[in-house]
């Protein structure tokens, strides 16, 4: 066997190969698909983390607010009662 057809016999097949092709062209296809929704989700979970942050925040300010007024109503009942 010369070194022309040891080659040959290495290659696969034009059908072969072109099926190896697809192969691969639809592995490469399917795995950006799963990326990119790996993306979307990420990228969903940080909005809605986002919302939760802002919403926490939002509740912090509200028992601020409630804290002071009490500690307010306090400091006056206490005032009353020690200066009647």
């Amino acid at each position: 066997m010369d070194d022309a057809s040891q080659s040959n016999a290495q290659v696969p097949p034009n059908g072969e190969m072109n099926k190896q092709r697809a192969d691969l062209l639809l592995f490469l296809e399917e795995s950006l698909n799963a990326v990119e929704k790996m993306r979307r989700l990420s990228q969903e979970k940080l909005v809605k983390l986002a919302q939760l942050i802002e919403k926490a925040r939002s509740e912090n300010e509200k028992h601020r607010v409630i804290i002071e007024r009490a500690s307010e109503k306090l400091r006056e009942a206490m005032d009353k009662i020690m200066h009647p």
